[in-house]
């Protein structure tokens, strides 16, 4: 190691710490300057530690050191060196001085001028790098404002203009997209300016259903392109428009909510040549929209207008629309917009290292105000712009609890009916579990979801161990499965049945076809308990949660991790028409579902007159005395569940009707005193 400066790091206005490497005898000899914008000032040495010829210096400033100067350490023998802001940037006095919360940040289009503001505070110069004729760019030197906001204001109309930022920091310089940037050019290499009024063209529908909690939501869960991709004859498949040709599928089914996965850029499918195929959960923007969907990627109005589209004509259906957010990773944080920009302040870490609780390589520090701020901004834009109805966190015990409640406040206040729910695993990660959005602190968040994997694991079996049979198996243990037959109310898990998010299957991990494929080469008894689990998920207290294909037993090909995997994916629209049948039972449940008031219940004390019982002969019931459970005229419901291969027996105190069996509604007024359960099935009857 050569002799001299090896680091300088801003520790607050006033003060620094100077590693140096040299002679102890050489080390009194030294004087250390602070340049600031080529001007030097006196720096005081208050103490300093050594280990061998390492030095560690703690000195001081009479004069405040200011962020977006070109900063420098410098000593009398010849060595310089800029300024080290990484500890800086995660200290609360950054957070006081640097962090305009209040602020706008992107590309405000009007037809004679176009305002660019963007935060860089560590940065000494940026310059708006601007296209003026096709691929040619000039570059056009932003104004620094308070802490750290460059803001420029370019004349004449931009309107589809590529453009990018270039900061200097420290004698380097970097182009990034503008982390704000609602607009983006093929591949997503430039940011582009938008005009939001050019989406008036496409107006706002209402869904004409009232959404009073979220437990009267019905939610599927579907993907753009794997929706679609294998849809024939559809012009558009795979694309954001492909859905379109596919709405009468969903109406019919009777869903409330359609979840998409994410539709934020992200890395990996190029958006023309889409060879390559992904999920979306490597993003690189939290604003702008993915360009492989389009049907026009080239152009960078046409995607925002295909979505906006897509939300209308869903809505004009009655179904609303949850988006899949990816807030607590991003795509490689080293080639980041978010790290070339600020260093070390938008991801999490754990000691030296970043955090990884995501998997993917980094954690997003959603604690910090800034980071915090991004996300807020991000879920506003999206919900007033395409009028969205809610949102999926994945991994959302990555996020800290102050920014999820502050998410639910943000887009209620827009939208009072949207449902928020997220993955609330206890990930690691450089937070105290008191301050993640985890199930463990569902309490402290009543209005948001989570995916339960307790009824998903008592239902058909743990996910991770695939030899794990579960109820629909006739493997259960009775208080677990008492929990989550109740939304897992009676354990005091949730607030409110609302937060629970009952699921057997959904885009991560096998199909549940091929979970129960393990135990059995019987396709038809396989697809009986696909049928089985989808009765058992639509009617359980809480909030059903359906993934595309499960209503008919879509298959993976045993695969597990298939986020790009081509094709495996699709949905079927062959099998959807071979096995009707299965799509009608779904389509009824649902039917059902919405019709009885017991579904509706939303605390423990509501269920006080829903009492479980196991029956010797191995039926398990459900029956409901509360007036208000039921159906007007009667006065108590009854749920006949067989989680055996065999049809059983029980004869009832009186005659009850029965409205819904292994086949689904009973259309013709039908009673039974002496009642039979198919195997594998779930009843509903009633008595006047």
């Amino acid at each position: 190691m050569d002799y001299g400066l090896i680091n300088a790091e801003l520790i607050n206005k006033n003060s620094l710490a100077i590693l140096y490497y040299g002679e102890s005898s050489d080390i009194n000899d030294i004087n250390f300057k602070l340049e600031v914008n080529g001007t030097s000032y006196p720096l005081k040495i208050n103490r300093f530690s050594r280990s061998d010829k390492l030095f560690r210096i703690e000195a001081s400033s009479d004069v405040d050191i200011v962020l977006g100067n070109v900063n420098n350490v410098k000593t009398n023998v010849g060595d310089e060196i800029n300024l080290d802001y990484r500890s800086y940037v995660t200290s609360k006095e950054f957070d006081e001085l640097y962090c305009p919360v209040n602020e706008e940040f992107g590309a405000f289009y009007f037809k004679e001028e176009t305002v660019f503001k963007f935060w860089s505070p560590i940065s000494d110069k940026v310059f708006l790098k601007l296209e003026k004729s096709d691929n040619n760019f000039v570059l056009l030197q932003m104004k620094r404002k308070e802490k750290g906001v460059y803001k420029l204001t370019v004349k004449g109309d931009l309107f589809n203009k590529k453009y990018n930022y270039v900061i200097h920091q420290g004698g380097t310089s970097k182009e990034i997209r503008d982390p704000y940037g609602i607009g983006t050019s093929l591949n997503s290499k430039y940011s582009a300016v938008i005009d939001l009024s050019a989406l008036n063209v496409i107006a706002k529908e209402k869904p004409k259903s009232v959404i009073n909690k979220a437990n009267e939501a019905i939610i599927y869960e579907m993907d753009i392109r794997d929706f679609t991709e294998a849809d024939k004859n559809n012009e558009s498949a795979g694309k954001y428009l492909g859905v379109l040709n596919k709405i009468d599928y969903l109406k019919n089914l009777g869903v409330t909510h359609v979840q998409l996965l994410p539709v934020h850029d992200f890395f990996g499918v190029d958006d023309i040549e889409v060879d390559h195929y992904n999920w979306g959960y490597n993003p690189t923007s939290y604003f702008s929209l993915e360009g492989s969907y389009s049907n026009y990627p080239e152009d960078p109005l046409a995607r925002l207008l295909e979505f906006k589209k897509l939300v209308a004509e869903l809505h004009k259906n009655d179904i609303r629309v949850i988006l899949d957010v990816v807030y607590n990773h991003i795509y490689e944080y080293q080639n980041s917009d978010f790290h070339k920009n600020l260093p070390n302040y938008y991801f999490r870490r754990l000691g030296k290292k970043i955090s990884e609780g995501s998997g993917c390589g980094n954690d997003i520090a959603s604690e910090r105000s800034m980071v915090r701020k991004h996300i807020l901004d991000s879920l506003k834009y999206f919900t007033e712009t395409f009028d969205l109805d809610g949102y999926r966190f994945d991994l959302l015990g990555l996020i800290d609890l102050e920014t999820s409640k502050e998410a639910v406040k943000v887009v209620k206040s827009i939208k009072p009916d949207a449902l928020m729910y997220g993955e609330g695993w206890d990930m690691m990660t450089g937070l105290s579990k008191d301050k993640k959005c985890c199930s463990d602190n569902a309490h402290q968040i009543p209005e948001m979801g989570f995916f339960n994997d307790q009824f998903r694991d008592v239902i058909k079996g743990g996910t991770f161990d695939k030899y794990s049979k579960g109820f629909i198996m006739n493997e259960f243990n009775k208080d677990d499965l008492n929990n989550v037959l109740c939304a897992c109310l009676l354990k005091n898990r949730y607030d409110n049945a609302s937060q629970s998010i009952n699921y057997v299957e959904c885009h991560d991990n096998q199909t549940l076809f091929d979970k129960i494929s393990y135990f059995s080469d019987n396709d038809e008894l396989n697809l009986q308990r696909v049928k089985f689990a989808n009765a058992m998920t639509l009617l359980s207290v809480g909030v059903p949660f359906i993934h595309m294909g499960q209503e008919i037993g879509l298959s993976k090909c045993m695969l597990d991790n298939t986020y790009n995997v081509p094709k495996v994916n699709n949905m079927d629209w062959d099998l959807v028409e071979s096995r009707h049948e299965m799509v009608k039972f779904m389509k009824e449940l649902i039917k059902v579902r919405k019709t009885l008031p017991l579904f509706k219940a939303n605390s423990a004390s509501e269920l006080e007159n829903v009492y479980i019982d196991y029956l010797d002969n191995g039926l398990v019931t459900i029956t409901v005395t509360d007036e208000k459970l039921l159906l007007p005229g009667f006065k108590e419901g009854l749920i006949i569940i067989n989680p055996s291969e065999e049809v059983k027996t029980l004869e009832l105190k009186d005659y009850y009707q029965v409205f819904f069996g292994c086949n689904g509604i009973v259309e013709d007024e039908s009673y039974a005193k002496n009642f039979t359960s198919a195997d594998l099935s779930v009843s509903i009857l009633g008595l006047k």
